[in-house]
């Protein structure tokens, strides 16, 4: 059985870095040009750009670092697919309890952390959905304190500004 999960990580790796490959649409006009990217056919884009199939990389957590690449990729400039990756992961964090977070969070981090033009849009929506979820599971202890804490450590490891206050001596 752990051989087949070591298989299946390697091999969604690959696919997901194909996709990389492949033109999806960008909402800028001024986003990279996709010239050189190639076509996928309407079959396999219907597959691989499906909530279904996100859903189920995100949450097997096989392999969320291709996941987390793959939801930058089709995020970038694509106001559409940062919604859907950020819907589904608030989906997962509501329905499951903290230890299933991880996978979560690491795509979650990837797509708040992507900067383009969209990126003030991006953030504010990805953390008021964000934040309605945690105020939906505030019954929950462990899962509350898992999201409120992976929220203060992405917000932490910002790059932070200096900041001199005026009243300190100079």
């Amino acid at each position: 059985m752990r051989t087949a999960l070591e298989k299946m990580k390697h091999l969604l790796g690959a696919i997901l870095i194909l996709i990389k490959g492949a033109k999806i649409g960008r909402d800028n006009e001024n986003a990279q040009s996709e010239s050189d990217l190639w076509d996928l056919d309407e079959e396999d884009k219907n597959i691989v750009f499906s909530e279904k199939f996100i859903t189920r990389a995100i949450g097997d957590g096989i392999n969320p670092e291709a996941i987390a690449q793959f939801a930058v990729h089709i995020s970038e400039e694509n106001i559409n697919f940062t919604r859907i990756i950020v819907d589904i992961i608030c989906d997962g964090i509501h329905s499951y309890d903290s230890p299933k977070f991880p996978p979560y969070f690491i795509v979650f981090r990837a797509v708040l952390s992507l900067k383009d033009s969209l990126q003030p849009t991006r953030v504010e929506y990805d953390i008021g959905k964000y934040i309605q979820v945690i105020n939906k599971n505030m019954k929950f202890k462990k899962a509350t304190h898992a999201a409120i804490k992976f929220l203060v450590d992405f917000l932490g490891k910002r790059k932070k500004k200096k900041f001199k206050s005026p009243y300190s001596s100079r």
